[in-house]
């Protein structure tokens, strides 16, 4: 099965090197830049029709996992639930923090078990 990453998103603090292991777990991964870059530029100005773009993306993928509690992942996450719409994932980001810290001490079965442990109850009562 292949598994496609869109990432909505401005510029990404620690740019590309931070990304890079997201970039080798997911090798179809995506933003809108990578997709449309020329269709964008009428765009670009405007930051509120960027978001849109992601908006409406994230709005119809199969699975939508935030990062933040803001409004725009609030905002989705409610319409996805009115909607019966497809899984939203809200990790628990004290908990995978301090994961993050430890995983070069962990191999990554390890890891992997230890996250779905810190998402149990998120993910079963996932919208």
């Amino acid at each position: 099965m292949t598994q496609y990453l869109y990432v909505a998103s401005g510029e990404i603090y620690g740019g590309e090197e931070t990304l890079q292991p997201l970039r080798e777990l997911f090798p179809n991964f995506y933003t809108k830049e990578m997709l449309a870059n020329e269709e964008l530029k009428p765009f670009l100005p405007f930051s509120s029709r960027l978001a849109a773009i992601d908006y409406i993306v994230c709005d119809e993928s199969d699975v939508f996992v935030t990062n933040n509690n803001g409004n725009m992942a609030k905002i989705l996450a409610g319409r996805r639930r009115y909607m019966g719409h497809k899984r939203t994932i809200r990790p628990n980001a004290k908990k995978l923090s301090a994961l993050f810290m430890t995983r070069d001490k962990m191999d990554w079965d390890t890891f992997a078990k230890k996250v779905k442990l810190s998402q149990r109850g998120l993910w079963e009562n996932r919208t």
